[in-house]
């Protein structure tokens, strides 16, 4: 993890640090698993694994492009706006009271 607040934010969500590495990334910009794969040194399994619970839960939320070249569609993901603010906040209450 890269700081204090990582953990807080750990410790508060019940998260493992890849997931919430995950959740950074898609706060920052929308992405596909290659993208996140890229991003976070991270295998396929190791980014599904962690995204699909995301998914589940409405925290992040997927849409289908078409890529010019591309033989399919591609999925990106993207943070759910009400689950970035209850992010924030929820990292707020644990550093304000910690």
């Amino acid at each position: 993890m890269d700081t204090l607040r990582d953990t807080a934010a750990v410790s508060v969500l019940g998260v493992s640090s890849i997931t919430l590495r995950i959740m950074r990334a898609l706060a920052e910009q929308d992405a596909s698993v290659t993208d996140l794969m890229r991003q976070l040194d991270l295998s396929r399994n190791g980014v599904l694994r962690h995204l699909h619970p995301l998914r589940r839960t409405g925290v992040v939320v997927a849409r289908k492009l078409a890529v010019e070249g591309a033989y399919r569609p591609v999925t990106v993901y993207r943070l759910d706006r009400n689950a970035r603010l209850d992010f924030a906040w929820l990292v707020f209450e644990e550093l304000v009271a910690g």
